[in-house]
């Protein structure tokens, strides 16, 4: 699934757009989960071009962000 995507989706929980933290990595629980792939034109049509490396959309999710890892 996550080759459908690419490095940076846009992140929809119960139709808000998810707003990613830089430098940070997400976690989520959610009830329901569906992917669009990359360059997929309806959604890029509904979206913008914020939808260009995919859309991740999550219906009654539980968002956290820790830090990344120090390499």
């Amino acid at each position: 699934m996550t080759e459908d995507i690419g490095p940076n989706p846009l992140i929809i929980n119960d139709g808000e757009i998810v707003k990613q933290q830089k430098d940070k990595i997400m976690n989520y629980t959610a009830k329901t989960v569906s992917v669009i792939p990359k360059n997929n034109a309806a959604a890029i049509t509904q979206y913008g071009e914020a939808a260009r490396n995919g859309v991740i959309k999550l219906v009654g999710a539980t968002i956290t962000f820790e830090a990344k890892p120090a390499d």
